[in-house]
């Protein structure tokens, strides 16, 4: 099992931004895998007629969450 902790906060100093890596390192206790995404310093632009040929981080995302 792997546990994916998103941030979509922009801000870097709110209190979610604060709490998901504390709760992420109770989780490392437990579980193996654990990762971080931090939704405010990504570009994420949604497709175009259809074609996702856009450039941008979303499909990094999608890589991690599969």
């Amino acid at each position: 099992m792997k546990i994916l902790g998103i941030c979509s906060s922009p801000r870097e100093k709110s209190n979610t931004h604060l709490a998901l890596p504390i709760s992420m390192e109770e989780a490392k206790k437990e579980i193996e895998g654990t990762e971080i995404i931090l939704l405010g310093k990504k570009t994420i632009n949604q497709c175009v007629e259809g074609n996702c040929s856009v450039n941008n981080d979303a499909e990094e995302i999608f890589q991690i969450w599969n």
